[in-house]
């Protein structure tokens, strides 16, 4: 594995702020595992909690792609503003969802 550092790029306190965590929930029980995680290294803390999830659509040849990527878009934000809400539930408000 090789691993790249810029050493030219200026420091800006805003990229070391850890008051951020961003969560990538798929739904796996190793994602919620994760989300559980993200929140023991907030509790206490102002924080906030960002939850993320990529989608791209697999389409079938002939398909049209704007609608299957807008219905997998829908989808992964549903999830997300379900699993917002889950939190929510637990006490955890203000969660911030991004597809």
């Amino acid at each position: 594995m090789h691993v790249f550092v810029c050493t030219d790029a200026p420091k800006r306190e805003a990229d070391m702020k850890i008051n951020r965590r961003r969560v990538p929930p798929d739904g796996s029980a190793l994602a919620e595992a994760v989300v559980d995680a993200g929140l023991d290294l907030i509790r206490g803390e102002p924080s906030t909690l960002f939850l993320l999830r990529a989608a791209e659509a697999h389409r079938l040849p002939g398909a049209y792609p704007i609608d299957e990527q807008v219905a997998v878009v829908c989808k992964a934000e549903r999830y997300l503003a379900a699993a917002a809400h889950g939190l929510a539930n637990r006490g955890i408000k203000g969660a911030v969802t991004g597809v």
